[in-house]
């Protein structure tokens, strides 16, 4: 996890952090879960998911299995930040 998506995580409700913490752990097992959608305007292997009013938007990396989250945030705010995102998961070398 990028440590922007960390930092949007811990300023959640512990209730929240919970659940999207399962969510992330359960994409090792299922990087593509029903649901998961590509963000337009960002590499095709960047994907969202739901979990209650908030999107965690990820990057899925074939050659390792390599699964980066790049941001946590309200449904309406994570796609405000698209430019940012697409730096971030770029300058991620993991």
């Amino acid at each position: 996890m990028l440590p922007a998506a960390q930092k949007q995580v811990r300023k959640l409700p512990q209730a929240a952090q919970v659940k999207i913490r399962d969510r992330v752990f359960a994409l090792e097992f299922d990087p593509y879960p029903d649901g998961a959608e590509r963000v337009k305007g960002l590499p095709q292997n960047v994907r969202r998911i739901r979990e209650g009013g908030y999107r965690i938007v990820y990057e899925v990396r074939k050659q390792r299995l390599l699964i980066v989250i790049a941001r946590v945030a309200v449904r309406g705010g994570v796609y405000d930040h698209l430019r940012d995102i697409e730096r971030a998961l770029k300058a991620f070398k993991g």
